[in-house]
């Protein structure tokens, strides 16, 4: 962690917004072990004080769920002492909360799919004055439909392109080929409308898909509910450019790149590697000019299961360099053994006491009733540098969501400008099932600023 910023980070499904503490120094520099609620070697947790406080004035636990801004009822929640025992269980109430009135050592909510999958997730190291904020993603309660479309036309044509992609608020996609004689319309989601206004970017690509060219709208209104607003984008307009390069990535690790361009907080994807290679002195992209208030640097060395990440958001400009001799270190292990209550272990290449906190999923499917193959997972948030723990007891009508032997399973850990450390980790907008937003490299950092991430293989399977 370093200075702290606001942060809002932009995710599919969701916006996330965080109040900002100063910066408490890590969160401790020894380990974490869930089994016994205690840390190694003279550490300290994270003082309560930089807690947010919460509705049983500034003590005890409270838990908020949500979907989509709107209060979940009936949540199952199961508090668990230091050795991970359950010592007590609620649920949300109409308004998508519960509490206990002591915090207890970790907290897991449980969330069962109508297809009957499920996710669980898990915070350890919790203290008095504790607020929990969970996202139950849209799909996780019914299938996300249509609220309304844009109908896209552009004033003139854009020579020589092969596809023509229109981006709404960086999150709702359309397209079509080369010559685009009727509106492009793009199907609007409740996690892409943004009320009272809309941006919309269009490129066109040649046939390698570079970008030619830009069109933009900012401050359109959204479409009348399920009905559709026709948009007229301006004249196309050639792009700016960034070069973007890397250093100290490591021998034998494979490096790429992407540029997002940050507009009324929103991220706009240039590409990956639209032009040249890294391994070759860096990579250029194209950019819509006047259009972003920032460019969203990221760049990525994968080694093996290992893989470190680098996002700097600054002002657009020509060049950008990212150096990993700032990065943190690989995580080069991650095992997760036993069940019901799977022993979790982490190695790391250096240890990760820097870091603002961490987070560990297991996923795995199953047949459900319906005789179908379902996902779930098990997440953990989780204070640095922590190297070990088990997870919790769940009480017995759980069992369904509890994982078998030899579960697949990801890990990360996070360092970034905008977060004061642990403490305000686990008061941020987590999803049930997912990954966070801190850990998550498509998010937007709220202002010019920089976030290193250390992933142990996927923290989201494709099946999720």
């Amino acid at each position: 962690m370093r200075a702290t910023l606001p942060l809002a980070f932009v995710l599919p499904l969701a916006a996330f917004a965080y109040a900002c503490e100063d910066d408490a120094g890590g969160g401790g520099t020894g380990t974490f072990d869930a089994g016994t609620g205690t840390f190694d070697a003279g550490a300290t947790p994270e003082s309560p004080d930089a807690a947010a406080p919460n509705e049983a004035g500034g003590k005890g636990l409270v838990v908020n769920v949500k979907s989509m801004g709107a209060p979940v009822a009936n949540v199952t929640v199961v508090f668990h002492d230091a050795n991970g025992a359950v010592s007590g269980q609620a649920k949300t109430d109409a308004t998508g909360v519960t509490s206990a009135p002591a915090a207890p050592a970790m907290a897991t909510v449980a969330v069962s799919r109508p297809d009957g999958a499920g996710a669980l997730l898990t915070y350890l190291g919790l203290a008095e004055g504790d607020v929990l904020n969970v996202e139950i993603p849209p799909e996780m309660t019914s299938e996300p439909l249509p609220v309304g479309t844009f109908g896209v036309t552009f004033t003139n044509a854009s020579a020589n392109a092969a596809f023509h992609e229109v981006q709404v608020n960086g999150q709702c996609f359309g397209g079509v080929g080369p010559a685009p004689m009727q509106p492009i319309v793009v199907a609007l989601y409740p996690g892409c409308l943004k009320q009272p206004s809309n941006v919309l970017l269009a490129t066109a690509f040649d046939d390698g898909d570079v970008p030619l060219q830009f069109t933009f709208k900012k401050g359109e209104a959204p479409p009348a509910p399920n009905g559709n607003r026709d948009v007229l984008l301006p004249m196309w307009a050639a792009p700016q450019t960034i070069a973007v390069t890397a250093t100290n990535a490591g021998a034998g690790a494979a490096v790429s790149g992407e540029v997002a361009q940050v507009a009324d907080g929103a991220p706009f994807v240039v590409g990956q590697n639209a032009t040249g290679d890294f391994l070759a002195g860096g990579a250029t992209f194209r950019y819509a000019s006047g259009f972003a208030e920032a460019l969203q640097v990221k760049v990525r060395s994968e080694l093996d299961a290992s893989t470190q990440i680098v996002v700097r958001r600054a002002a657009p400009a020509g060049n950008a360099t990212v150096d990993f001799a700032t990065a943190l270190p690989r995580l080069t292990g991650l095992t997760a053994v036993g069940t019901p209550r799977p022993d979790v272990t982490l190695t790391a290449a250096s240890p990760l006491a820097t870091s603002d906190g961490g987070f560990v999923v297991l996923h795995w499917s199953k047949l459900t009733a319906g005789e179908n193959f379902r996902a779930f997972s098990w997440s953990f948030v989780v204070p640095p540098p922590t190297t070990s723990f088990k997870a919790p007891a769940l009480p017995a009508e759980l069992a369904a969501l509890l994982p078998p032997e030899g579960t697949a399973s990801g890990a990360g850990f996070f360092e970034s400008d905008a977060v004061a450390g642990y403490a305000q980790f686990r008061a941020a907008i987590l999803p049930v099932a997912g990954v966070p937003p801190f850990l998550d490299d498509r998010g937007v950092l709220p202002a010019n600023g920089t976030t290193r991430i250390t992933l142990h293989n996927s923290l989201e399977p494709n099946d999720l």
